[in-house]
């Protein structure tokens, strides 16, 4: 196993990685309680490798803690004690042909009867997850939860790092220590890997790290952080993609092994006592995921954290890295114990012995699911009676659960401190905050986070690019209009296309935040920044190109069509068309952030593009729209700026061009006739210039002030900037 594997790393061989125990010696790994002292395994570094060699400085450089301190650091002591979880039942699916099963995630035995909440009306039906878990989770251990899918590895970790929220019911006792963990212990002592690497995807790898270590590394000197972002970078074995960009669905980066390790990288530099991973080999080869795998337990050892992670079907060489099994079905434990071969000897007690050249993995969940009913055996291809054997009822009656029991209350004594977990609300959830001061998370945000997205191709092409080619476009159509009454007709169409053609673009920024969703959900679950800081930041990064695509749009389409000469309407255009860019980036901003998923923010925008169109004044006059529709016209943003955009072109302006031109007007479609200059003077007398005035009394915006209605637009961004601030904040976007 020490040879290369995936992504170019080259694995060197590690002491802390032991040759299996043998068959049944299941104390060859215990951690002993005696005498109120607690004795694990002292983590040691590889005798060679380039990554650990480097590495091994990362143990005394953190501001306030020295190299004794540090080294002296143990891993987190977790104890689990009848730990059990629930949750609401929204949508009943058909019950299969085993009483209390159901499709997906809910288990077995895991449906509790709809009861009244004492006001007539039944209450939500509580699917349980987990069912009476009991065990201790060593301190710097590698521990892996295995089971087939729905087993409830997940929702195991999940209730362990406190992340099962929403409206979960968890009873038993959960420890951290030996006392109940607060949301601040959890946060600043532990580390939660996600099955789906969330990371800034227009961020270097060196970025991404320096940005962690810029928000989560507060008491420490930039050229420390800087120091230690470069060993971390050798550790993970990153430093051939250091100076790559993570990736985006828009944008090619690091393979998904070094995204991976990025991953982990980002949550080890704050030195987590203990480490969750859901799934961390998700979606990589064999070779990558033994890469990945191999660094966590080298990492493990030489930091001495816990580790906890989720794994379906491990390879052989990634099984043997285990320190300890937790194997899950229906949400029962099978199997809690030391890993190697220690399980084949627990499954061969129960009548199922290990057959020689199965992966152990694949024998022990092949054996799980297929004692439980399955026509098929694994030991005999004749069809077999179809008897059920129950591994959860045999562990819970097993001397390995009674030796479990007697650890966790061993480690209570020791610990002389007891905690009962009750309904894990959010009453607590925002017990750590961000480490940094207002004003310096924003900007690192803006600059470390916000910023790169700058060097993508596709940044400018949106931005600025889209604007100009449609302005290009609108050039080729409108040029040098006259202003007799179709010339006045055509302008009022440009108007109409400049104050829209923003909100159409704000499906750029829809799509923007949904690539950001489940990074700030992470990273706020982390406490790296504040909500604020995030809308702004993100803000703030947008004004420079919107600024250049605003007088580039209004450069281009205002001279050539023709519209009111004057530096003082021009630059008002600009200005204009720069606010409603604005107010449609954050319209985007919030729709992207209020509904969940890919479609329906997609959906939502045209809706209310829609809706605007028709109340704007341009397509159905203000006395005509219909009441229940005209509170619309008054808070519309759109019309607001369709009004500024038509006073500033037509406010106390005359056209004569009628009375040059004449008038193209067919009487009817049997005599159409061109109505010259003189023949209007002989029919009117002196003939009337048309009265810009006028034009604007027609579309119902007479008397209106440009400025005032300019105003009364830009009153909608405030209101979207707290939406966005709030839909940021509390609307939570994780994969399901």
């Amino acid at each position: 196993m020490n040879g290369g594997h995936g992504d170019g790393v080259s694995e060197p061989p590690s002491p802390a990685l032991s040759s299996p125990a043998p068959l049944g010696n299941k104390n060859a790994r215990r951690v002993h309680f005696e005498s109120g002292t607690q004795t694990s395994p002292t983590p040691k570094s590889p005798q060679t490798g380039g990554h650990i060699a480097a590495g091994a400085s990362l143990l005394g450089r953190d501001g306030d803690e020295d190299d004794a301190s540090h080294s002296a650091r143990v891993g987190l002591h977790i104890s689990l004690h009848e730990l059990c979880a629930s949750i609401p039942n929204a949508s009943r699916v058909q019950a299969t042909d085993k009483p209390g099963t159901h499709c997906g995630s809910c288990f077995r035995g895991g449906d509790e009867p709809a009861k009244s909440n004492g006001n007539g009306k039944a209450r939500a039906r509580m699917v349980q997850l987990l069912h009476d878990v009991t065990g201790v989770v060593r301190p710097s251990q590698c521990h892996a939860m295995m089971g087939p899918s729905g087993a409830g590895k997940t929702t195991l970790l999940d209730v362990m790092s406190r992340r099962l929220r929403g409206r979960s019911v968890i009873s038993g006792e959960l420890l951290y220590d030996g006392a109940p963990p607060t949301m601040k212990k959890i946060k600043s002592e532990t580390a939660y890997v996600q099955q789906q690497d969330c990371l800034p995807g227009n961020c270097t790898v060196f970025e991404a790290l320096m940005f962690t270590a810029m928000l989560k590394l507060d008491n420490t000197q930039d050229a420390s952080r800087i120091e230690r972002v470069r060993e971390m970078v050798q550790v993970m074995g990153l430093s051939n993609c250091k100076h790559t960009i993570i990736g985006t669905r828009w944008r090619k980066g690091v393979s998904g092994g070094e995204a991976k390790r990025v991953s982990i990288g980002t949550c080890l530099l704050q030195r987590p006592r203990c480490l969750f991973l859901d799934e961390p080999t998700t979606g990589l080869d064999s070779a990558t995921a033994f890469v990945v795998v191999k660094t966590i337990k080298r990492l493990q050892a030489l930091f001495g954290c816990t580790v906890l992670l989720t794994i379906h079907q491990p390879s052989p060489s990634i099984y043997d890295l285990f320190d300890r099994i937790i194997m899950l079905h229906y949400g029962r434990v099978c199997y809690f114990g030391d890993g190697f071969s220690s399980p084949i000897a627990f499954f061969a007690q129960q009548g199922y012995p290990y057959k020689p050249g199965y992966n152990i993995a694949e024998f022990l969940l092949d054996t799980l699911v297929e004692s439980e009913g399955s026509a098929f055996s694994l030991y005999d291809e004749q069809e077999t009676d179809g008897d059920e054997h129950s591994f959860a009822t045999y562990y819970a009656n097993s001397e390995l659960a009674a030796e479990n029991l007697r650890e966790l209350t061993a480690s209570k004594v020791m610990f002389s401190q007891q905690g009962v977990a009750a309904v894990l609300d959010d009453d607590d959830d925002g017990g750590v905050r961000s480490k940094r001061a207002w004003l310096m998370e924003f900007f690192i945000v803006l600059m470390h986070r916000e910023l790169p997205a700058w060097r993508s191709i596709l940044y400018p092409i949106t931005r600025v690019g889209l604007p100009v080619l449609i302005g290009a476009i609108l050039c080729s159509f409108f040029y040098d209009q006259g202003y007799n009454l179709t010339g006045i007709s055509n302008v009022m169409g440009v108007l109409f296309i400049s104050s829209l053609l923003p909100i159409f673009m704000a499906q750029v920024f829809v799509e923007v935040i949904k690539d950001d969703r489940l990074v700030y959900t992470r990273e706020f679950q982390d406490s790296y920044y504040r909500p604020s800081t995030f809308v702004l930041a993100k803000l703030m990064a947008e004004i420079p190109a919107t600024a250049v695509a605003a007088f580039s749009y209004g450069f281009l389409l205002y001279w050539t069509v023709g519209l009111t000469d004057g530096w003082e309407t021009f630059l008002f255009f600009c200005l204009v068309f720069f606010c409603q860019m604005v107010l449609s980036m954050t319209l985007g901003l919030a729709i992207g952030a209020i509904f969940i998923g890919e479609a329906i923010p997609s959906v939502v925008l045209p809706v209310y593009i829609t809706l605007n169109m028709l109340v704007c004044g341009f397509f159905v006059r203000e006395e005509t729209i219909p009441v229940i529709w005209h509170w619309l016209y008054d808070i519309s943003f759109m019309q607001w700026v369709f009004s500024a955009l038509c006073i500033n072109q037509f406010q106390h302006q005359e056209y004569n061009d009628i009375c040059e031109d004449g008038l193209d007007l067919p009487l009817t479609d049997a005599i159409p006739i061109d109505i010259t200059a003189d023949t209007l003077e002989l029919i009117f007398g002196e003939c009337q210039p048309i009265q810009g005035n006028a034009i604007l009394l027609m579309f119902g915006i007479g008397g209106r002030d440009k400025w005032v209605s300019l105003g009364w637009a830009c009153c909608s961004f405030p209101a979207l900037l707290v939406l966005t601030y709030l839909a940021v904040k509390f609307v939570r976007h994780t994969k399901v």
